[in-house]
């Protein structure tokens, strides 16, 4: 005998489906603490990202206008046009993941452990004997440009809604510099410099 199960009224309703706060909620989570955007930790996390977005820039532009020069000294090696695509690939793909885990896990160690793996790429492509290594040193530096790369939605966690274009701003006009004349600089380097190309990575 086959055990059958009756439904009821209840178990063919549909679930409740949340709703938007009301305009009065909503408001409410834009009211902040008097001297918020004075205190030292906004103000620390305000000049953190706008150091992360700069870092981002940096690890980008200045390497890829240095490639001739990295080629040549270390080369030639046909593979190097790899130490650009090696950053973009890597950087393109973690950033799905940085996201996703960062929701999960909390955004904190994800930065520091980004900033710290730029930061060991960087030591590793600035110390580099040949290209290979240079290449390897960008795929370290690429994870860090995954995490870097998410300093917009840090930014829109400490700020409230109507300020977050203002702030977006702000935080763009300070990577504005490094991202327009990037190339400039690294051209300076290798021409004015001992250590010519490798003033990129520091």
């Amino acid at each position: 005998m086959t055990d059958t199960k009756t439904f009821t009224a209840e178990d063919t309703s549909v679930p409740t489906i949340p709703t938007m706060p009301s305009s009065q909620e909503a408001l409410d989570l834009d009211q902040l603490p008097n001297g918020y955007y004075r205190s030292k930790n906004f103000i620390g996390s305000l000049i953190a990202v706008c150091l992360m977005a700069i870092s981002l820039y940096l690890g980008y532009v200045l390497p890829v206008n240095s490639l001739a020069a990295i080629n040549k000294d270390l080369g030639p090696d046909p593979n190097y046009t790899l130490i650009s695509t090696m950053f973009t690939l890597i950087s393109g793909v973690a950033v799905l993941l940085v996201g996703r885990f960062g929701d999960i896990f909390g955004r904190r160690y994800f930065l520091i452990g980004g900033q710290s793996l730029g930061l060991i790429g960087a030591i590793v492509c600035a110390t580099a004997k040949n290209v290979p290594t240079v290449i390897g040193g960008s795929a370290l530096c690429g994870l860090a440009a995954a995490v870097q790369l998410t300093f917009t939605f840090v930014i829109a966690e400490v700020v409230p809604n109507k300020l977050r274009p203002a702030v977006n701003a702000g935080i763009f006009l300070t990577t504005f510099p490094f991202a327009a004349f990037g190339g400039l600089f690294a051209k300076l380097f290798i021409a004015n410099t001992e250590k010519s190309w490798r003033w990129s990575y520091t």
